[in-house]
């Protein structure tokens, strides 16, 4: 299992996901020091910073998924993270004055790796609109 494929492959679902909802994608994988953000869109006069979670069958193995959460992973100090980066952002690219918020996706990959065909693997996704404000 490899995480950084498994990752990828979950912000590429995201991506379409969003795509469909009517997202405009803006930027991914934006890294600065302080920390990276996974997806960023703009729709409807909102910018969104996106966190993407990632689980394949490997992780958690068929166990009950309303017991495995990896949204539970995304702790407040990595909200405080994709805050400050998203002011960076923000002030490189001319945003300062548009509405902003962190909104959370998870992806459950249903098959291992090894057993993904061409086109995109089985997956569940949730989408978490707003987080900052948990």
């Amino acid at each position: 299992m490899n995480n950084k494929i498994i990752g990828n492959r979950g912000e590429d679902i995201a991506c379409k996901f969003l795509i469909n909802n009517g997202f405009e994608i803006i930027d991914r994988n934006y890294q600065k020091r302080i920390g990276e953000i996974d997806i960023i869109c703009f729709k409807k006069g909102i910018l969104h910073f996106f966190e993407v979670k990632t689980v394949s069958r490997e992780t958690f193995n068929y166990v009950n998924i309303e017991k495995f959460k990896p949204e539970d992973n995304v702790t407040r100090e990595k909200i405080s993270k994709i805050e400050k980066t998203a002011n960076i952002f923000m002030n490189e690219k001319g945003f300062n004055d548009e509405y902003v918020q962190i909104d959370l996706i998870t992806v459950y990959l249903l098959k291992k790796e090894k057993e993904w065909g061409i086109d995109d693997p089985e997956y569940l996704i949730k989408y978490y609109s707003n987080i900052n404000f948990i």
